[in-house]
């Protein structure tokens, strides 16, 4: 059922209303104006004033509300600056996501973000400013300083955003050579993964990749299988190097194997043998990964299964 988009007074009204004494009004109207998405900048520099209500709860609708990819203005960036002090981590992410939306006027507010003392904070700003520099030097800046930031996920985010660079994040190579021996498995694995997509660093990338695959660390070879098989897609001569995951002594490698197989379909015939084999793996993710990679690499059932007998009255129901 669709909803019939309120009218252009009603949606003024409601931004009238942000500034009602009644913190449940304000609430309501706050939760209004997130679900109606309105097209309005007068209600953007609204919910922007809301960010500094003594509500938590509106501010952290309000916040939410902000992040509408149709409606700029430049004027709300200094409240949403401000409201990145907010003591509630919600309202801090969601004010950098809806900086995000504000398009590359919010660049040095974005920027100023990779400073913040909130983790997702610089989370937010590290994907933003890759999708908003338009030069790869700039990008480059931006993901090399967050490639060594001490919190996890901040690098992962950084490494998240050179692999989808591709071969344009040649001016990462360095601070991706370093990166290959991170302790966090998802970021060496993308690190290698993405050299592997940089042609004069292909080479010493498939080399980082094939070491990660045969790390002795279980969560680096599931990570390095993931990214493998990402780019198999691409570079049909990696299945061999993934098949190694299908037998190895972890479940959640062999597991992981299999599903990343079956992305590739028809492109990865050659793991059907292993993949039948893996039906009879004792655990039940293992098998269940490798059935459904069956189906997607086109291998006939009948060859896998031994048919179980339907039951009674579903037999009967069908004649």
């Amino acid at each position: 059922m669709s909803i019939r988009p309120l009218p252009r007074s009603a949606i003024l009204r409601l931004a009238l209303a942000l500034s009602d004494s009644s913190d449940q009004v304000r609430e309501a109207v706050a939760l209004t104006l997130l679900h109606s998405r309105p097209h309005e900048a007068c209600v953007l520099r609204a919910l922007a004033e809301a960010l500094g209500d003594r509500n938590a709860k509106v501010r952290v609708l309000a916040a939410r509300a902000s992040q509408h990819p149709a409606v700029t203005d430049p004027g709300v960036i200094p409240a949403m600056v401000l409201a990145l002090l907010d003591p509630d981590p919600v309202t801090r992410v969601d004010v950098a996501r809806a900086l995000r939306h504000q398009g590359i006027a919010a660049r040095q507010a974005l920027v100023s973000c990779l400073s913040h003392s909130s983790a997702q904070v610089r989370v937010e700003a590290v994907h933003s400013l890759a999708r908003l520099e338009s030069g790869a030097v700039e990008v480059a800046a931006v993901l090399e300083r967050a490639l060594t930031d001490s919190f996890p996920e901040v690098r992962v985010a950084a490494a998240e955003e050179a692999f989808r660079l591709g071969p344009a994040a040649v001016g990462l190579a360095q601070p991706l050579l370093a990166a290959v021996d991170d302790v966090v498995p998802q970021v060496c694995s993308l690190a290698a993964a993405t050299l592997v997509l940089i042609p004069e660093h292909r080479a010493r990338g498939l080399l980082e990749l094939d070491r990660l695959l045969g790390a002795g660390e279980p969560a680096v070879r599931v990570e390095a299988i993931r990214a493998g098989s990402t780019l198999a897609r691409e570079m049909p001569s990696l299945v061999a190097k993934l098949l190694r995951g299908v037998t190895d002594t972890e479940f959640k490698v062999r597991a992981v194997s299999a599903e990343g197989l079956g992305r590739l379909g028809p492109r990865a015939r050659e793991a059907e043998s292993p993949l039948v084999h893996a039906l009879r793996d004792p655990e039940e993710t293992v098998r269940y990964a490798a059935a459904r990679a069956l189906g997607s690499l086109g291998a006939r059932s009948d060859a896998a299964f031994h048919r179980r007998p339907e039951p009674q009255g579903v037999a009967s129901h069908a004649q």
